[in-house]
């Protein structure tokens, strides 16, 4: 939550992609000129917009749709847990496999981000289980227009070849990339998938509180953004 109130952009529109509960979508709110959330799962967007409105905050919109590389409508599976739906885990990967487990299954609406006449961006936090790669090639438009600053969640278990795709597509861009270490940044070239996403450290859909698992990336594309990020790289202070 610190990392996106670093990124944000007062003056600019923040979007929060798979915005679950709505916790990050209270942040940018907070913190940016206005905020649009995505949440493909109807009563789960409906509470994130409580939230928002619980936190007074008037400059939010939540929209109950998918972000994706097409318009139309997808499948999204909601894995289910000892027979509770784990919407944390939810998503519209067909590649995420949820660990085997039974999902419950869902037609929802689905855009790409290009689609939207959104005003100028600033940032952007996204956290789709393995869709990642499709919501950036639903965003080259916006990403061309704006250079907004990114917070994204990638995982190889997810959808095999997406830390690579996500790398190259911000390198492409000519944006500078990091990563998140526990509270620590980290610059993106120290990034090593067999170290910082090793499998062993997980039990089960979750993080071991004692290993290391790395993923959450930064990329900016402003000289004096991508500086901050630096000079907290370098001086190896927590967040």
């Amino acid at each position: 939550m610190h990392t996106l109130r670093l990124l944000a952009d007062p003056e600019r529109l923040g979007i929060d992609v798979g915005a679950n509960y709505g916790i990050y979508t209270v942040v940018l709110g907070k913190s940016c000129k206005n905020c649009i959330a995505f949440e493909p799962n109807r009563s789960v967007a409906a509470a994130a917009e409580r939230r928002a409105r619980d936190a007074g905050l008037t400059n939010v919109e939540v929209r109950a749709c998918a972000l994706s590389d097409r318009d139309g409508e997808v499948t999204f599976r909601v894995p289910l847990v000892d027979g509770v739906e784990s919407d944390a885990f939810a998503t519209i990967e067909d590649d995420n496999s949820l660990s085997g487990r039974p999902v419950h299954s869902y037609t929802v609406p689905c855009r790409r981000m290009d689609s939207f006449d959104l005003d100028p961006v600033g940032v952007i936090k996204i956290d789709a289980e393995g869709h990642e790669t499709a919501i950036l090639e639903g965003a080259r438009a916006v990403f061309g227009r704006d250079r907004p600053a990114v917070l994204i969640e990638v995982e190889e278990r997810h959808k095999k070849g997406s830390v690579s795709f996500v790398e190259n597509f911000f390198s492409d861009l000519g944006y500078e990339g990091f990563f998140l270490m526990g509270r620590h940044v980290v610059p993106l070239s120290q990034f090593d998938l067999n170290m910082h996403q090793n499998t062993s450290n997980m039990e089960g859909p979750e993080i071991r509180l004692d290993a290391v698992y790395v993923n959450n990336f930064i990329f900016v594309a402003d000289d004096r953004r991508a500086e901050q990020f630096r000079m907290i790289a370098r001086a190896g202070r927590s967040l």
